[in-house]
């Protein structure tokens, strides 16, 4: 007779997780903290902006897979890589979805939709936890970002992107009067520049403008000022940190004082960062065709050759779950704190929607 499996509480686990991640959102004090936490996130852009938070919460460091991705990637010592015994997995969520088939009355034409029904808990492994070293593909800076004219590069492509939303580009002489950096007006359609910065601080400040177009702060008008500011300015700094721009300091309000006392806010913000600034990651990385956040993992397993780059980008992306018995009744939909028990109507993937 085979025993039963008992059934993993997916509803318990997602409260406890965001209730942790709740309790760390909370101490963060300082802008200092705040940056720090989200460019430790940041690292793990692979996953969505949700289960980055909870990676960092949970102190994952390098680089994290499923345990057998793992065991497809080679190790320093030889051999492939292997999770030393006794290591407990790191929690995260992954989607549940559903679909559902609408047919035109008028046309019999079928449109198939996602739904997403809620979450369920998985377990990944940093490379911390391995018995030797991975054998990872070196991350190098795209030669573009090197040279003297670097940050006119990524000037042009901002500008471009920015352009195309509608925006004018253009560098201002400041009066005496004007302390401001860099300025954008929803209503002329136009992104301001002082024309007396630096070259690294000029981009910065137009990574700044960037951010706030991006983040739909225009549409955004339940948001005051110090939030979207904070949100802005910590793209830019997470930006500045992909492209290899010293940034400098910042200065952000204190975490209690723009957050209203509202945890949900901060999360909030944190998510809205974290997405905003993978996006136009891309957009600068298709701009001038370099690679800023290469994936390794994909990388190092089609380096193998056991698996085709597109298969091992799957394998990665969303690890495995421990497969259950048949017996086990298949696991119920958990709705993410936030979301409610509303089915949401989603295009998003399996293996990023969390």
């Amino acid at each position: 007779m085979v025993a039963r499996r008992s059934r993993v509480d997916h509803a318990r686990l997602v409260e406890d997780l965001h209730a942790r991640l709740d309790e760390r959102l909370t101490a963060l004090a300082t802008s200092d903290d705040w940056l720090d936490y989200l460019a430790a996130a940041r690292h793990f852009h692979r996953y969505s902006p949700n289960n980055q938070l909870l990676l960092a919460l949970q102190g994952a460091e390098g680089s994290v897979a499923s345990y057998s991705t793992w065991q497809k990637i080679p190790a320093t010592g030889g051999g492939t890589c292997q999770v030393a015994k006794g290591e407990k997995g790191l929690t995260i969520l992954a989607p549940l979805t559903s679909k559902s088939v609408e047919v035109d009355d008028d046309t019999g034409e079928e449109t198939t939709r996602k739904r997403l029904r809620g979450f369920r808990t998985v377990k990944v492994f940093h490379q911390g936890q391995l018995t030797d070293p991975p054998s990872l593909a070196e991350q190098i800076m795209p030669e573009l970002l090197i040279g003297e004219d670097r940050w006119q590069h990524v000037w042009w492509a901002v500008a471009g992107r920015i352009e195309a939303d509608g925006f004018d580009v253009a560098h201002h002489t400041r009066t005496p009067a004007e302390k401001w950096n860099g300025r954008t007006s929803w209503t002329d359609r136009q992104v301001l520049v002082a024309d007396d910065l630096e070259p690294p601080q000029a981009l910065k400040t137009l990574l700044h403008e960037w951010g706030h177009i991006e983040l739909d702060h225009e549409r955004r008008t339940d948001l005051n000022r110090s939030v979207k500011e904070v949100e802005a300015e910590s793209v830019a700094y997470l930006l500045a940190q992909s492209i290899g721009l010293d940034s400098g300091d910042y200065s952000l309000p204190y975490i209690a004082a723009w957050a209203g006392g509202d945890i949900s806010n901060v999360r909030r913000s944190a998510e809205q960062v974290l997405a905003t600034t993978k996006r136009l990651v891309e957009s600068i990385e298709i701009d001038l065709g370099i690679d800023l956040a290469p994936d390794v993992i994909s990388r190092s397993i089609a380096d193998t050759n056991d698996v085709t780059e597109i298969g091992s980008r799957i394998t990665a992306a969303v690890p495995e779950a421990t497969p259950e018995p048949a017996q086990e009744v298949a696991p119920e939909a958990v709705p993410l704190p936030g979301l409610g028990g509303k089915k949401q109507e989603t295009t998003v993937s399996v293996l990023t929607g969390c």
